[in-house]
């Protein structure tokens, strides 16, 4: 029960010590929503890379579950991921 909790716990703490190093006056300049928009875009960019997973599966005409959509899906999800934390990096190492 105390793993639950403590999993919570730091969760919570992850977030808020990450979340508290934000100056949000910033967030009003035009020069960093520019910023924010050029970077939202090369997140976005790596989500096409979901086209070239290749069919390891065939899948059933009328079948209800779609295990090749289901792995396009998680791979451009997991660029995207992939491409945010990059940029994450990058903003530690400036």
């Amino acid at each position: 029960k105390t793993h639950q909790l403590m999993t919570w716990l730091l969760r919570v703490f992850f977030a808020a010590s990450i979340g508290f190093q934000v100056p949000v006056k910033l967030f009003s300049d035009p020069y960093v929503i520019g910023w924010g928009f050029i970077l939202y875009a090369c997140v976005l960019a790596k989500f096409p890379l979901m086209f070239y997973v290749p069919q390891f599966e065939d899948v059933k005409e009328g079948a209800s579950y779609n295990p090749f959509l289901r792995d396009r899906l998680i791979t451009g999800l997991a660029m995207t991921c992939r491409g945010e934390f990059s940029f994450i990096i990058a903003a530690f190492a400036l």
